[in-house]
């Protein structure tokens, strides 16, 4: 299905109050990067209002220590796949700049600062430009971080699982029609439901935690637009799947999926495993990214660093991220109730539409924070068109019900104060002990705060990287080396 990418349906949708919501929602805000590149030149003689100073002193402890700085220099500068990590994730004035710096401190410079100035939407810390300056007070240059830019998706392939029916097929699918009619409407139905709700959240929601954006105004009224039309797109995709792929399975798989749409209860009767368990298992040709619930279209799902270190995991399979585009924090909760998984839809259906994924394939998926119970969802889904979910990840997101994948493992931090979000996805087994579930949590020291693996900080440069040691040990194995002194 195209997408209808058109603002206009959200001028006509009334406002109202906010929902209240966990979504850290990045703009990129392309024309405030224009003029902070416009202005570099200023920026460099002096330091100009609106900008976060960060200090890297050589006796400085911990963070803002010299050598952590030329840790995250050395990072950056590393080769990854032939070129260096810093490609497509941060712009610097010139491709020596950070071999400079690495040289300055090398030979005795006593400080470096790093003066931060946001240009995204709402002033969060994930999109910056940001000048670095000597002791003395002098610029060595300058770098912003880049949003992503993936390639459009291939064309759709319309159908899956049709090209080989066999002549008793056809009777069988005449006796589906109705399951397939019944669990396709319940899925439309509540994403028309959340559909205004989601314009609520994402247009004022995303205002409101803005100090720069007014309440009213077109670039709200965009995003609230755009949320709502996505909302009607996956509930389509969810009206049709079933009739898209078609499953080979029993009455009683038919009355499985039947039982697991029950709002809530339905989680007890999803499948618990692929739909075949081969031995040996298929090889992955594909591993897939879903970021979590940003209100970003797909150049605000800042997943390029994150996707560039699975490739290098991952050097067998093509690695490409699924955006969650303009998805709230309701795409969650209706998906966590069982109430309606349009956003899983929408995961499922790039991997079994638009990329070269075909029955008898296998894929990997990791998501993060709201992208957990996306990919947990998207294996249920993917297990009836018969391709192989070899393992499901999560970190920093709650999930609930069952998962298809041969593994599935959440990383959660260990603190209960550090990631609000993280802290949902423990209290939820919890709650719902009585609910199975194959899916592991472990819990990782120090994961720190709801940041995306392995995008910069904004004000200093640092990699998140929390979960990226524990992240690699699942992917590689314990014996797994971290490069260039970070996790």
């Amino acid at each position: 299905m195209q997408r209808n990418r058109s603002i206009d349906v959200a001028l006509a949708v009334a406002l109202g109050f906010a929902l209240p919501s966990c979504t850290l929602f990045v703009r990129s805000g392309d024309a405030r990067l224009a003029e902070l590149r416009a202005e570099v030149g200023g920026l460099l003689l002096e330091v100009a209002e609106g900008a976060r100073v960060t200090s890297f002193e050589a006796d400085a402890p911990d963070e803002t220590s010299l050598s952590r700085l030329r840790e995250t220099l050395e990072y950056w500068d590393a080769d990854l796949g032939g070129e260096p990590r810093w490609r497509d994730v941060l712009q610097p004035d010139r491709p020596t700049l950070y071999r400079e710096l690495l040289a300055l401190i090398a030979g005795g410079e006593t400080g470096i600062t790093l003066e931060a100035y946001p240009f995204d939407a709402i002033g969060a810390d994930f999109l910056s430009l940001v000048v670095y300056r000597r002791a003395n007070g002098d610029a060595v240059g300058w770098d912003y971080t880049s949003p992503s830019h993936p390639a459009p998706p291939p064309p759709d392939r319309g159908f899956v699982g049709y090209d080989d029916l066999r002549w008793w097929e056809y009777p069988h699918f005449l006796l589906d029609l109705p399951v397939y009619a019944a669990i396709g409407i319940k899925e439309l139905a509540f994403e028309v439901v959340k559909a205004p709700l989601s314009f609520l959240d994402v247009s004022i929601v995303g205002a409101l935690a803005s100090q720069r954006v007014p309440l009213v105004s077109p670039q709200s009224l965009e995003r609230g637009g755009a949320a709502f039309l996505e909302d009607l797109d996956n509930g389509l995709q969810g009206l049709l799947w079933r009739f898209r792929v078609r499953a080979r399975h029993t009455p009683l798989d038919l009355l499985q999926d039947l039982a697991g749409a029950i709002p809530l209860l339905g989680h007890y009767f999803a499948p618990r495993a692929p739909r075949v368990d081969d031995d040996p298992p298929r090889p992955v040709s594909h591993f897939v990214i879903s970021g979590g619930i940003f209100h970003g279209s797909d150049d605000q799902q800042l997943t390029e660093p994150w996707r560039r270190e699975i490739a290098a995991l991952r050097p067998d399979a093509e690695v490409f991220a699924s955006p969650d585009r303009h998805g709230g924090f309701l795409d969650v909760t209706w998906s966590l109730a069982n109430l309606s998984h349009g956003y899983a839809y929408d995961l499922a259906g790039d991997i079994a539409f638009h990329q070269d994924v075909a029955p008898g394939a296998a894929v990997e998926i990791v998501g993060h924070s709201g992208g957990v119970q996306r990919g947990i969802v998207a294996s249920r889904l993917l297990r009836l068109a018969d391709i192989d979910v070899a393992g499901a990840w999560g970190i920093a997101g709650p999930s609930f019900g069952p998962s298809a994948a041969r593994k599935s493992t959440v990383l959660l931090t260990s603190s209960w104060s550090e990631d609000p979000t993280a802290t949902l996805g423990r209290v939820l087994p919890s709650l719902f002990f009585f609910m199975p579930s194959n899916v592991a949590i472990d819990l990782v020291p120090g994961g720190g705060p709801h940041r995306k693996l392995f995008f910069p900080n904004g004000f200093t440069r640092a990699p998140e990287d929390g979960y990226a040691e524990r992240f690699r040990m699942h992917l590689e194995g314990p014996a797994a080396a971290a490069p260039a002194g970070l996790p």
